[in-house]
């Protein structure tokens, strides 16, 4: 496995800018979900593009019916937060899938466009402490017959931040599954995250 370096930050070292949600703590904030109600992964939020609620800001009915279907158009969105103790703009949400046992290997990751075409999502500025959805969703429809990862992405315009790690060699997972700056969703069981 190859050192990423200052790709990914261990679990004690939250980035000073914005990072991804691992716990359903500010979720259950955010959407009214009720204490008793075990959400994981909030960082990544699917459901189907036919859904009022899009509109409805991600109701707590939303959260509760992600499914992942093959063949089925999802609107996905990407959460964040910001740590730092300044305002954080320039910050841009990636999303990408990839078959289960290709996880390892960059080269196969597939980039998901946004609803707008794009292959970044804005989250605008972001003030200390605040929790944020990226602006654009983005419009993944997975490939039947297949068992998928979905990994998010925190990074920065230039892509100097938070670069996508090298595809020549299989990556470290321990430090993927540990980065606040990425976040990897199981399609099979998407109420587990794997790191």
């Amino acid at each position: 496995m190859t050192n990423m370096g200052m790709t990914f930050y261990s679990n004690e070292e939250l980035p000073d800018d914005l990072y991804m949600h691992k716990t359903d703590s500010c979720y259950k904030h955010m959407h009214g979900l009720p204490e008793w109600y075990n959400f994981n992964a909030p960082c990544i939020l699917a459901h189907p593009a036919d859904s009022s609620s899009i509109k409805e800001g991600y109701s707590s009915w939303a959260l509760r019916a992600r499914r992942f279907t093959t063949g089925v158009e999802l609107n996905v969105r990407i959460a964040a937060s910001n740590n730092a103790s300044t305002p954080k703009s320039n910050r841009i949400a990636c999303l990408y899938y990839v078959e289960k046992d290709y996880l390892p290997f960059t080269a196969h990751w597939q980039e998901v466009r946004t609803y707008q075409g794009n292959l970044l999502s804005d989250f605008g500025t972001v003030d200390p402490g605040q929790r944020v959805l990226a602006q654009d969703s983005f419009k993944l429809i997975l490939p039947e017959n297949g068992d998928y990862y979905i990994i998010a992405q925190i990074n920065d315009i230039e892509n100097r931040l938070n670069p996508k790690p090298p595809s020549t060699r299989a990556i470290d997972l321990e430090k993927l599954h540990q980065s606040y700056l990425w976040s990897v969703l199981d399609t099979a069981n998407p109420y587990y995250i794997t790191g």
